[in-house]
Order: structure tokens, then C-alpha cells, then sequence
């Protein structure tokens, strides 16, 4: 079963999986039980007065995406038992929601809506 969308893992490829850690066992579980829950998301907002240089914020997202490599793996099975896979990092779009036209109290509410 592959929780996350990648290839299928093949028991020829399994020397270059790393088991799962306790609590990614945890997760792992959690997902089998529950295929559609939001098992381990959250969400955070920050509040920056002036004005945003969304490229930088972007760049650096990226690198510390691709720095970590917990951020850019997924979970698969090899010999039924879950195994972890890193993938190669990919490049991500930040979606930008403009709360500036918006009091503090409406926009943290807008904000609170579009996660929850």
C-alpha cells in the first residue's frame, strides 16, 4: 500500500528504504485506519507588517524543504511492513491569501476559515 502516491516499492529496492521511527509508525497506522484524515497537519499563520518578498520567502521555504529530508519523503511497504522512501525535492508554490484590505479580527477569522 502506498500511503502518499509514489511508485510501488519493489523488495529488490527495500536495502534503500529506512524503517519507520516509532512515531512514524504511529502515523502510518493512524493513515490505514483513516485514509482521508488530516492526521498529522497543521497549520500556522505570522502576521508581517510591510511589505512581503514573496520570492524570497519561496526560495526559502524550498531550500529548507530540500535541506530536510523528513519534508520531501514518503511512506511505502516492502515485505508488509512500512518502510520510509526520500524522495528527490521538488519545488513548491506558496498560496498567498491578501488579508491587508482586512481588520486584525476579520482577517485572523478569514484565516482560521481557509485551514479549518
Amino acid at each position: 500500500m502506498t500511503v502518499t502516491g509514489s511508485e510501488p516499492a519493489t523488495e529488490s529496492s527495500a536495502s534503500s528504504f529506512t524503517p519507520l521511527a516509532v512515531a512514524q509508525e504511529a502515523l502510518w497506522y493512524r493513515a490505514l485506519l483513516a485514509p482521508t484524515a488530516l492526521t498529522y497537519n497543521e497549520a500556522i499563520s505570522f502576521r508581517k507588517d510591510g511589505p512581503l518578498n514573496l520570492e524570497a520567502l519561496r526560495s526559502a521555504f524550498n531550500a529548507l524543504v530540500a535541506r530536510h529530508e523528513a519534508w520531501h519523503s514518503t511512506f511505502d511497504t516492502v515485505g508488509g511492513e512500512p518502510v520510509q522512501l526520500a524522495q528527490p525535492p521538488r519545488e513548491h508554490e506558496l498560496p498567498v491569501l491578501d488579508l491587508s484590505a482586512l481588520t486584525w479580527a476579520q482577517a485572523e477569522q478569514r484565516a482560521v476559515g481557509v485551514v479549518a
